[in-house]
């Protein structure tokens, strides 16, 4: 781990914004597939499901740097992203009968929001901290969009 980390208040915002906006994701997804299971729709609760499971991978990129890193709450809509918009406003056009096909469009659509997040991120910063870790999460989210 490199030491300069913790003291670097430009790598900690972008953790910071990078992990509540995982966590939010999660969070909404998880829910929603939840909700679908009660109404009784096993395909596409088990698409969301598997998202969940790719979005706690991502989240375990960040894992590494979390305990050294004091990390606030520091989510993307306070300070706009425009690359960003909340996962909870995507589920909303989502409905207890999607389809199985339906439902991966929703994520492939959550995913596409993450990867423009880190594109937008690594593009704004020139620390070398911040690009190498958005990079590793642009070359997750490609994988994600593979299952």
């Amino acid at each position: 781990m490199n030491p300069s980390l913790p003291n670097d208040p430009a790598f900690a915002e972008v953790l910071s914004i990078i992990n509540e906006m995982i966590e939010e994701t999660v969070y909404h997804t998880e829910t929603f597939a939840h909700a679908l299971q009660i109404h009784r729709n096993s395909i596409a609760a088990e698409v969301f499901l598997q998202a969940v499971e790719q979005f706690e991978n991502e989240q375990k990129i960040l894992e590494k740097y979390l305990p050294e890193i004091g990390v606030s709450c520091n989510p993307p809509w306070e300070v706009p992203h425009e690359a960003y918009t909340h996962p909870a406003h995507v589920l909303m056009d989502a409905h207890y009968l999607i389809s199985g096909k339906e439902a991966w469009k929703v994520i492939e659509e959550i995913v596409q929001i993450h990867q423009s997040v880190y594109l937008q991120l690594n593009k704004e910063s020139g620390n070398e901290s911040v690009t190498s870790l958005t990079a590793e999460l642009i070359t997750h989210c490609d994988q994600c969009g593979k299952i």
